[in-house]
């Protein structure tokens, strides 16, 4: 089978980094949000961080070690929230994830990833994605997310790929690189016609340093029954919803195989006091027998 997405989204990661010009500015305990709306907000950054893109380059051997700073605030009471969390390197080999439940009051939350986390053994120096992301338990929905580059004992030029950071493929005649008017990538490096662009182009080029995965490589091990060979996540279809059930239901029996993801995931409790993944609530589908995961209407919408 092929897990070709995979492929370019490592792949043109390392293009979104290194051509990366405005990281996130914050105010330490204060997030700017447009239209002057109001929270709950999610704020997420270096602890310590003024906005230079400076503090997004870690020293994991510092004093403090590299620490991440994620904060909730102007919450609303008597409601639960739920924040997930997520680091990956850029080609999503390993990395860790978290989440941290909890109700209000108090309005106002923060907490702190620390160097045990991101100067563990599974946090070489390199190149790292930090996604975060504010759920409203009640309501089942997601209020906020934000999307970071960092780096870890590197400075974010280690993160440049070949062409001087500005895409990742030998700039040679068919390669994703080449600036014609045939070339899908040029306009949008995260269209299907782009992902079959890039896979044609490593099938007859596999020394460019761009194409880092084979276009058959799987996350998961050889194990029997692993999503690399089934049916449900054949091609194209690992994006399908057919193909996420069966991953989930994988992972569930073997925690240990590496395609997995790292942690335990949050839950989200039914009506009826069945326990369901998070990620299936309000997404069209009643995973509760009782529906209690998905918005309810009545005869007035």
């Amino acid at each position: 089978m092929s897990f070709s997405r995979f492929s370019v989204l490592a792949v043109f990661l390392m293009m979104v980094m290194s051509a990366f010009v405005a990281l996130p500015t914050y105010n330490v305990g204060a997030d700017e949000h447009e239209g002057g709306d109001d929270g709950p907000y999610l704020n997420a950054f270096p602890t310590g961080s003024g906005g230079d893109i400076a503090d997004y380059e870690m020293i994991e051997d510092n004093e403090e070690g590299a620490n991440i700073t994620v904060e909730a605030t102007e919450l609303v009471n008597n409601t639960s929230y739920t924040i997930i969390w997520d680091i990956w390197d850029a080609t999503y080999t390993y990395g860790a994830e978290g989440f941290w439940d909890f109700s209000t009051p108090p309005t106002n939350v923060q907490y702190l990833i620390g160097p045990d986390i991101l100067t563990g053994s599974d946090f070489n120096p390199g190149c790292y994605v930090f996604t975060g992301k504010l759920f409203d338990n009640d309501a089942g929905v997601e209020i906020e997310n934000e999307t970071w580059p960092f780096t870890i004992g590197v400075p974010f030029s280690d993160c440049e790929g070949p062409d001087e950071g500005d895409c990742p493929f030998d700039d040679v005649e068919g390669s994703p690189c080449e600036d014609i008017a045939t070339n899908p990538c040029r306009e949008d490096h995260e269209s299907d016609a782009c992902d079959d662009y890039v896979n044609d182009y490593c099938d007859t080029h596999a020394d460019d340093p761009g194409c880092y995965y084979d276009i058959d490589d799987c996350p998961f091990d050889g194990r029997e029954g692993t999503p690399c060979e089934a049916e449900e996540c054949e091609g194209g279809a690992h994006d399908s919803e057919e193909c996420r059930v069966y991953v989930e239901s994988y992972c569930y029996l073997n925690e240990d195989d590496p395609g997995c993801l790292f942690g335990d995931s949050p839950t989200f409790v039914c009506g009826n006091g069945d326990v369901i993944p998070f990620d299936g609530v309000n997404n069209g589908y009643e995973d509760c027998s009782d529906g209690s995961d998905e918005q309810q209407y009545d005869s007035d919408g």
